[in-house]
């Protein structure tokens, strides 16, 4: 958010008041995962390749001094696609954060970009926890489906090393994708939990039309030839929307996926469980879960999370 459009953001006290504000510093990513949607992007506005654009470090302190002295402010989530992109920036404007604006904070990172200067980094100017894209466990399905080229022991270091300089993590998840097996699903639960993510995020894989990924599904098979943005369901944590074996499976490994993802010694039960319909059972342990990661990720007290909670439920 930029503090000059304040205004149409901080008129809803539900925004005012929230503890946790939302910010960014640059744009773009020079990582080409074929489910998203900066491929297309680049494109429909002929940018050719990948294209940095960054406010200096000067601009963001103060957008973020302001913030700080006009709306109650707890905690920073910078919302870039990838954060730590420029280690001379980031060099500049951390110490300098550190010392003038002094609050917890959260950012999107890739676990290729994750070396020990950058954990150091981080650690040092009060880093609570980064968001790292996984998506999915299992090297076939990350790789060649969704087009994420890191593997299993570069996601392994990448934690270590943020683990070592106090920096919690947070990763994204996906289940279901195009030809996903149900063993491969429950390698993602398997790799947050030797990883010792603290806070997982789970969804299932919602096709969007013009992305590689969705294109594999239809070459597949996997969905309709008449699904497109029209049709597009608005939740990703219900159910799928891909026609493939064992997709009833993995909506409920799914609606279990914190419990393994947080102590894999559980992956072998929910194998089993999954083969079984138990009906809103699962829906209950995934509302449960979910509620509590969130809650331990936002920092927020019980009573707003629960508001929030039951404002969020119509959504799932």
């Amino acid at each position: 958010m930029c503090i000059r459009d304040s205004k149409y953001y901080y008129k809803y006290p539900y925004l005012r008041n929230a503890h946790l504000k939302h910010f960014i510093t640059g744009r773009d990513c020079p990582y080409n995962c074929y489910f998203c949607f900066n491929q297309k992007f680049r494109e429909l506005y002929n940018l050719g390749g990948y294209a940095l654009r960054r406010h200096s470090t000067d601009y963001v302190l103060e957008e973020l001094r302001r913030c700080k002295g006009s709306y109650p402010l707890k905690m920073l989530a910078f919302d870039d696609d990838v954060f730590p992109i420029n280690k001379n920036w980031l060099a500049d404007f951390l110490p300098r954060f550190k010392k003038e604006i002094n609050l917890p904070y959260s950012c999107n990172i890739h676990p290729s970009m994750v070396n020990e200067d950058i954990a150091k980094l981080l650690g040092k100017s009060g880093c609570h926890h980064v968001m790292m894209g996984l998506e999915s466990g299992n090297p076939r399905v990350r790789k060649d489906i969704l087009g994420k080229k890191f593997s299993n022991e570069r996601f392994l270091k990448a934690a270590d090393l943020l683990h070592q300089n106090g920096v919690k993590i947070m990763t994204y998840n996906m289940l279901g994708s195009p030809t996903e097996t149900l063993e491969e699903a429950l390698e993602t639960m398997e790799l947050n939990s030797r990883a010792k993510i603290e806070y997982p995020w789970w969804s299932l894989y919602q096709p969007q039309p013009g992305t590689r990924t969705a294109d594999i599904a239809f070459e597949m098979g996997c969905i309709n030839d008449d699904y497109s943005m029209d049709t597009l369901d608005g939740s990703i944590f219900h159910y799928s929307v891909l026609k493939q074996p064992e997709i009833k499976e993995i909506e409920r490994a799914h609606k279990l996926f914190y419990l393994g993802a947080r102590n894999r010694k559980l992956i072998p039960l929910i194998r089993k469980i999954v083969r079984y319909n138990l009906g809103p059972i699962y829906t209950i342990v995934f509302l449960v879960t979910y509620f509590i990661r969130h809650w331990k990720e936002s920092g927020a007290s019980f009573s707003k999370m629960v508001l929030m909670g039951l404002k969020q439920l119509k959504r799932y």
